[in-house]
């Protein structure tokens, strides 16, 4: 069951990608914008993911099977995947790979702090930028 078919409908191509391979979802995005780029249309990739969480905060998850979600963050992560992939070929070690954490971390403590200190928004800028306008 997948979506990549309803491209042919659209005039276009479809792919199908695995979401917890981050080189298989660059290359097949690489792929797509490389077709489009020299006039081969658009491209619709669907990549095949499973969530860890749940629908919305606070859900119990109860159609999982008990366990369920810790295999796959065990056996899927995307990440675990790439470190193992990049450090096997000698391309980047482990430290580097901490070094970017930390530098993300960063950022985002960064950013996050910088918002916290905003000023709240007026009331004015509610509906700034909603494309829907309700009578």
């Amino acid at each position: 069951d997948n979506s990549r078919e309803r491209a042919n409908g659209l005039g276009g191509t479809g792919v199908v990608v695995d979401g917890c391979d981050v080189c298989a979802v660059h290359e097949g995005v690489g792929e797509a914008g490389g077709g489009a780029g020299n006039g081969g249309g658009p491209t619709l990739v669907e990549v095949k993911f499973t969530r860890y969480f749940g629908h919305f905060e606070g859900d119990a998850q109860t159609y999982r099977a008990p366990g369920e979600v810790q295999k796959l963050r065990d056996e899927k992560d995307c990440l675990k995947h790439f470190e193992t992939r990049v450090v096997r070929a000698e391309a980047l070690t482990s430290a580097d790979l901490r070094a970017v954490d930390a530098q993300v971390k960063s950022l985002i403590d960064d950013a996050v702090a910088q918002a916290k200190a905003a000023p709240v928004p007026d009331a004015a800028d509610l509906l700034t930028d909603v494309y829907v306008s309700y009578p």
